[in-house]
């Protein structure tokens, strides 16, 4: 938390990120402030925290209850901070089932699925449906490291190689500095 709360406590309290912060507000006092979505519905900054510092195609700029539908679409994501030594695979298999919500929400039933935010690039499952969402491939990534490495190898053969010619070049030069005695230095 850099500012304000880190609970959400009403359905019209939001949370935002830093950069959202700076690049909107200026860096200004944003608690308590209020903005409008696009339908008039009035909301409250009640916290500022800090960006991920994982690099991702889901970027959120605000946090907010999921007992609103005012900005909701059909599938939302929610984000979580874990303790470390979490284990996820043991919690996927616990909430794998439908889960039941309460009365005030705007789904009646919900499907958990966690996700480390470092794997949500490359995991096509999660939320295809949503056309928001971009992904990446493991297997090209691989092959185009492996082509900046030979790149980066041929590049070096090749300074080696304009390296060798030039010293060839002046090796006259070294020959005549060693007969009149010049040394290393």
């Amino acid at each position: 938390m850099i500012a304000g709360s880190g609970k959400i406590n009403r359905p019209k309290d939001v949370i935002i990120t830093r950069s959202f912060w700076m690049k909107k507000l200026g860096g200004r006092n944003a608690i308590g402030a209020t903005f409008k979505n696009a339908k008039g519905v009035k909301f409250v900054i009640i916290g500022i925290v800090d960006d991920p510092n994982t690099k991702t195609s889901w970027m959120p700029d605000i946090f907010m209850s999921d007992e609103i539908d005012d900005f909701l679409l059909y599938y939302p994501t929610y984000a979580m901070l874990m303790t470390p030594g979490t284990d996820i695979k043991l919690l996927n298999k616990k909430y794998r089932k439908e889960q039941p919500r309460d009365k005030w929400s705007t789904y009646e039933t919900i499907h958990y699925q966690y996700l480390p935010l470092k794997d949500l690039y490359y995991d096509k499952e999660h939320g295809k449906e949503n056309k928001v969402y971009r992904y990446g491939n493991k297997s090209y990534i691989r092959v185009l490291m492996a082509v900046a490495f030979l790149v980066g190898i041929i590049g070096l053969l090749n300074f080696i190689n304009i390296y060798t010619v030039i010293m060839s070049k002046r090796s006259k030069e070294f020959g005549i500095k060693k007969v009149f005695g010049a040394g290393r230095a």
